[in-house]
């Protein structure tokens, strides 16, 4: 049933077109050119695969850009990075998946150094410029770019970066067995094709959607006999058995050939696609049978055959030595129906009578698919073939393996599938030499992915996500000289301080709107200093110099922000142009993110027992500093000003609801827990024991706080109107 030719030329919806004509695709082609330069100069080569340098750049980009990071440590410098977009979406969430690690490459064989990452000619040079790199960051672009436009998602996307694929699948089989649960994709795109240029007719693009792997079988044969000389030859000797052993499976191992339910309905959609004659041919069962059969079984042998390779042999040491074991390696690869017992029974059989000969299985997968009739592989159907008649898409049996496999039986639906249109001869630089990313493929991957994720991920009606915060934000003037620039910083302060209200950062589906602040708010600081340099306050005030700092200190997506804003502001602080309080602030907030100690005590965490602050430098002397920098309270205050138990948010919106009573107590509360502001908060709980017509609390709180030392004028509050009738009042003298 060929489902997709109905949809290979269908025009994308209205809010897709609409979405993509919004973004500047220059300036994308660019930044992922720039990104995937210095993704591919990280050395991630396996082994030993140091793929936790890669997982940090990428986790890096993705902070910045407000998505929840996580890194999932391996042991040896190795990680794999879990990044997640949430929009409060209903359905299970959209994974895009790459692997960080590298194959090997000789250098002396290329024509520009494998990890040199050089964009020159119209490419991207380097090894993981295809496998897995580009896609790797063309995912990434595509999500950056959803995000920043503040598209409302349906489903999570998630991207997923994982360790090792090339030698174990260690990142994939870890997340599958031990984060699958909480990552919870129903969908999963990952490598596995590609758009090729004749691929099997001239003229003809096809883009092979992967929709299952072959299984593996990965088996050692084993020879053990008498070791001896060299000089001498004995019969029963390890590498005669294991040459006869090699023989015997060379001579009795005859590939039987079967097109797979995936591969006949990529020739039947090709053949559809094709027409004439060759097409009808290709569409015909029997034509298939007598013809098609046979010429795959020659060079694509690998998408019809179950192989059994012959990879190497091993266990001599010495010229002069013959061992007592060696042993050939072979990689078996099974299609679908075929199980890897199976297959290495058939091996044995092969060898049975042979004396001193048997086999040892390494590893073992068996093959596993998703549906092609889906809504997923239709959209990708769709915006790979967009608006070339000349191209084909098409489901595909992948030859080899990928992390897909390990993904399926935990639930997925897992296709592969890069979004590029390459000829054999690029294709062939895939674990070979002069790997390279063409820049309009990068840029056209990227689209794909944007439309495809937003048409299949994205809210049905194309609403944008906090469209009024973000076209507020969008709407601050931006300043082109100190004076506009400062009034532009005090803008965005605003809007900082509003999102950092109770009512906000204690609503876990409001929490967002805070990281869209920070985030658009960082990148617009950035440009400020990347143009003027640092806010000083000879040049744009204390006002301004301190709003750019406050931006600054909430920039936690961008550490490296951070530290450059630091060394910036470090030197102005004795010349005045930057106060002591905020360099102190900073200098902890940069040493906490980095896992250093701080100075100054002004970063902690809510523990049991209250407020605790982070590991502290010289911590006999931290009040010293601290009073030298201009922080007003030493550490014993410091940690009461911290309200751990949230008290201060539930009397605002006790008071915000009018529920009186719950007011009082909660600001009485606070109150008595020692705050540095009992003053202020026994008056509070006053008002509202007022307003609940509990006087005889009212009294007894507003005399405490006036015993703390309160300065207002309770005899101007309307809120304790209430209490001037009762004799207590003029009692309290004021």
């Amino acid at each position: 049933m060929i489902l997709g030719l109905a949809l290979a030329f269908a025009a994308p919806p209205a809010r897709v077109e609409a979405a993509r004509q919004a973004v500047d695709w220059d300036a994308v082609e660019a930044e992922a050119a720039d990104w995937l330069s210095r993704y591919i100069q990280i050395d991630t080569v396996a082994p030993p695969g140091n793929e936790r340098d890669g997982a940090v750049f990428l986790r890096g980009i993705l902070d910045r850009e407000g998505f929840d990071t996580q890194l999932v440590d391996h042991g040896d410098n190795r990680a794999s990075l879990i990044a997640r977009l949430s929009r409060g979406g209903t359905r299970p969430p959209l994974c895009l998946l790459s692997h960080i690690d590298v194959v090997p490459s000789e250098p002396d064989r290329w024509s520009r150094q494998p990890l040199s990452g050089a964009v020159e000619d119209g490419y991207v040079w380097g090894r993981g410029a295809i496998d897995m790199k580009g896609m790797g960051i063309m995912e990434v672009a595509a999500a950056v770019q959803i995000a920043r436009g503040g598209f409302a998602l349906d489903r999570d996307l998630v991207i997923l970066a994982v360790a090792d694929e090339e030698v174990s699948g260690l990142g994939a089989r870890t997340l599958a067995a031990e984060h699958w649960d909480d990552i919870g994709c129903e969908y999963v795109l990952n490598e596995g094709g590609l758009g090729q240029e004749g691929a099997l007719f001239e003229g003809q693009t096809v883009h092979a959607i992967s929709v299952a792997e072959r299984g593996a079988l990965w088996v050692r044969l084993v020879a053990e006999g008498e070791p001896g000389h060299g000089s001498v030859i004995a019969a029963a000797e390890a590498p005669l058995r294991l040459l006869e052993a090699m023989e015997r499976v060379d001579r009795g191992y005859r590939a039987k050939t079967v097109l797979s339910p995936p591969i006949v309905e990529m020739l039947e959609r090709i053949g559809a696609h094709k027409g004439g004659f060759v097409g009808g041919v290709l569409r015909s069962g029997l034509g298939r049978s007598l013809i098609v059969k046979g010429q795959l079984a020659g060079s694509n042998a690998s998408l019809v055959q179950t192989t059994v390779h012959l990879t190497g042999m091993s266990g001599a040491s010495s010229t002069n030595v013959v061992p007592s074991t060696v042993w050939a390696s072979y990689d078996c690869r099974l299609l679908p129906g075929v199980e890897p017992r199976a297959l290495l029974a058939e091996l044995e059989a092969l060898t049975e009578d042979l004396e001193g000969v048997h086999w040892e299985v390494l590893s073992e997968l068996s093959s596993n698919g998703s549906p092609w009739e889906d809504p997923f592989f239709e959209t990708l159907s769709t915006y790979a073939v967009e608006g070339h008649p000349e191209a084909v898409a098409a489901p595909l049996l992948s030859p080899g393996f990928t992390d897909s496999l390990f993904l399926r039986p935990v639930g997925a639906k897992a296709y592969g599938y890069i979004p590029i249109v390459i000829d054999a001869k690029e294709r062939a630089t895939m674990h070979g030499d002069d790997e390279r990313l063409s820049l309009e493929n990068l840029r056209h991957g990227t689209r794909v992915l944007f439309g495809t994720v937003l048409d299949f991920a994205g809210a049905p009606d194309g609403s944008a996500f906090l469209p009024a915060l973000r076209d507020e934000l969008a709407a601050i003037p931006r300043g082109t000289d100190p004076a506009s620039i400062g009034e532009e910083l005090a803008l965005r302060k605003a809007i900082d301080q509003r999102v950092r209200q109770p009512e906000v950062i204690h609503d876990p589906d409001r929490r967002v709107e805070l990281t869209l602040v920070d985030v658009e708010n960082t990148r617009r600081l950035r440009e400020i200093v990347a143009t003027h340099g640092w806010p000083t306050v000879g040049v744009f005030g204390k006002d301004g110099s301190r709003d750019a700092w406050l931006l600054a200190q909430h920039a936690d997506r961008d550490l490296a922000f951070q530290a450059e804003v630091l060394a910036l502001i470090e030197p102005l602080v004795a010349s005045g142009e930057v106060r002591p309080r905020d360099h102190a602030y900073l200098y902890d907030r940069v040493a906490v993110a980095e896992d250093r100690p701080q100075r100054f005590g002004t970063q902690g965490r809510c523990t049991d027992a209250g407020w605790e602050p982070f590991a502290i430098e010289d911590p006999d002397g931290v009040d010293g500093r601290r009073a030298a920098a201009g922080i007003g309270w030493d550490m014993a205050t410091y940690r009461q000003v911290f309200d751990c138990a949230g008290l201060e948010a539930k009397a605002k919106a006790a008071y915000a609801a009018k529920d009186w009573p719950v007011c009082a107590e909660a600001y009485a509360e606070r109150a008595a827990g020692g705050s540095p502001n009992a003053a202020v908060q026994w008056y509070n709980a006053a008002c509202c024991g007022a307003l609940a017509g509990d006087l005889d609390g009212a009294f007894d709180d507003l005399g405490r706080a006036l015993e703390a030392g309160f300065t207002g004028d309770p005899r101007k509050d309307p809120d304790l109107d209430g209490l001037h009738a009762d004799p207590r009042w003029e009692a309290l003298g004021l």
